[in-house]
């Protein structure tokens, strides 16, 4: 998912940033960079139920199917 995808998902920018107790510029700061940072991952995966690996890619990996050899 993108930063805005995430963001549309919260409904706003400002509820992102009280979701994650930041301030509203912090999250339009992840926005003009692209990335979520790691250490508010959690918390978004928490409060809008996504999965970490929709948040990073670049950290977390997809889960694996059952009997799909790697």
């Amino acid at each position: 998912m993108t930063v805005d995808e995430i963001i549309s998902a919260a409904g706003s920018v400002g509820n992102l940033a009280r979701l994650t107790k930041v301030s509203h510029s912090s999250v339009c700061d992840w926005r003009r960079a692209s990335r979520i940072p790691v250490a508010r991952a959690m918390a978004i995966h928490e409060q809008l139920a996504i999965p970490l690996h929709e948040i990073r890619p670049d950290v977390w990996s997809a889960p694996r199917e059952a009997g799909v050899a790697a």
